[in-house]
This record gives C-alpha cells, structure tokens and sequence, in this order.
C-alpha cells in the first residue's frame, strides 16, 4: 500500500516538474517574441511601402550602408538560429538574441531612413510642377471669375500635402497624389496673372514641371529683379551654379 502510494506520489513530483520545465520554456518563447515581433512588424510594413514606391517607376537604389546593415543581421540570424537548434533556452541567456535585436532596430531605422528620403525627392518634384508663389496666388481673388479657381487650388493643395507627408502603404495612394498634382498643374493653367511681360516670362519658365523649379540666369533681368524686390520676394530665390568643376 505504502509502495503504490510512494510511486503515485514520485509520479505527480515528476508531472509537477515537467510542468514547471513546460511554464519556463513559455516565459521564455514569450520574451523572446515580445522582442522580436515589433521590429518584424515594422519591416513587414516598410517592405509594403517598397513595393508602393517601386510603381512610380523610377529606379530606387540603396546606400551601400544600408547593404552592410543587412549583412550584419543576416550573421545575427546565423548566430540565433544555430543557439537555438543545439539549445533554445540558452538563446537568452548569450548576445545572440541582443545583437538580433539591435540588428532588426538598425535595419529598419536605415530602411526607413532611405525610403522616406526617396519619396521626398519625388513629392518635392510633384510639387515644382504646381509651385505657385502666394503674391502670385493671391491675385486671383481679385479677378472676376477666378475666385472658384484660387478655391480650388488651395483645396487641393492641401489635400497634397496631407496625403504625400506620410511613406505610402499602396500604389493607389501614388496614383491619387499625381492626380493632384496634374489637376494643381491645370488650374494654374487656367489663372490669370497681370504681370510685366519679363516677369512672367521668368515665373512661366519656373512653373514648367521639366525645369524643376529652376530658371536661367539670363531671365533675371533688371526689371524681374525690381519686382521680386517690390512684392518682398528676394528671400524666396537663390543662385545655383550648374555643372560645377574646381
């Protein structure tokens, strides 16, 4: 009686302990995961922003930084992935897991860095398409008939900025903001600017999508010269040399 209640007994101490070896292996999976999962969430959605990005068209190229980055958390995961294989509990204890984790940050930090960076340079190119200086706006208000267009013009615009200030989810978000853009660029068509013939010249040849929102030299005559500083506009433009060579 004594020995059947002394195997029953060993057998519960058994079943404790596989249970308390099963209760630290989840703690330890658990924090493992709550370090990880953030930054795979964050690269999951960067890689949604790279395939969004990559519709525009034009070819976007990556730091050899970023490249270097990547090859460093590619050992960290060599690294991880080989503790965890021989001995998953042991995987928190080392560096392994730290220098995974610091890796995924480093990452995503330059990823993003980069995409943001590339998507600038394409808003800030949209954006020399439409320019359109305030003195130059504001005239419109007082045109017969031109009202609507100034209305219209700024709703737009406002509706640029607030979709393009953000790394785009899906293409079909780019292909809403470059129909902004085209409808900005229609609208100032459609304006009305009681200029002196250089002067609009000058802004004429900087409101064309192809020139960037630059201008040559030889535009800026006396007589432009004369009305930026009169409408208080000098700090509004800069000289840049093209084609430099020292």
């Amino acid at each position: 009686m004594i020995s059947k209640q002394m195997i029953e007994l060993n057998s519960e101490l058994e079943l404790s302990n596989q249970t308390k070896g099963s209760a630290q292996k989840i703690i330890e999976y658990t924090e493992i995961y709550r370090q990880l999962n953030p930054h795979f969430i964050t690269l999951r959605k960067l890689s949604d922003n790279l395939i969004a990005l990559e519709g525009i068209g034009n070819e976007l190229q990556f730091s050899e930084e970023l490249l270097h980055v990547l090859s460093v958390i590619r050992t960290s995961f060599v690294e991880f992935n080989e503790i965890w294989l021989e001995n998953s509990e042991a995987v928190r204890q080392g560096n392994s897991l730290i220098n995974l984790v610091n890796g995924l940050k480093g990452v995503s930090d330059k990823f993003e860095k980069e995409l943001k960076e590339y998507w600038d340079l394409q808003i800030e190119s949209l954006k020399n398409s439409f320019a359109l200086e305030d003195v130059l706006l504001e005239t419109q208000k007082l045109i017969p008939g031109k009202e609507v267009i100034y209305s219209e013009y700024i709703i737009n615009r406002t509706s640029f900025n607030e979709k393009s200030k953000n790394l785009p989810e899906e293409s079909s978000v780019i292909n809403e903001i470059q129909t902004i853009a085209k409808k900005l660029q229609e609208l100032i068509v459609q304006m009305e600017f009681n200029l002196p013939e250089e002067v609009e010249v000058f802004f004429k040849h900087l409101r064309l999508p192809i020139n960037g929102g630059k201008a040559p030299l030889r535009l800026l005559t006396k007589n432009v010269i004369d009305w930026i500083e009169v409408n208080k506009l000098t700090d509004k433009f800069f000289v840049e040399q093209m084609n430099r060579r020292f």
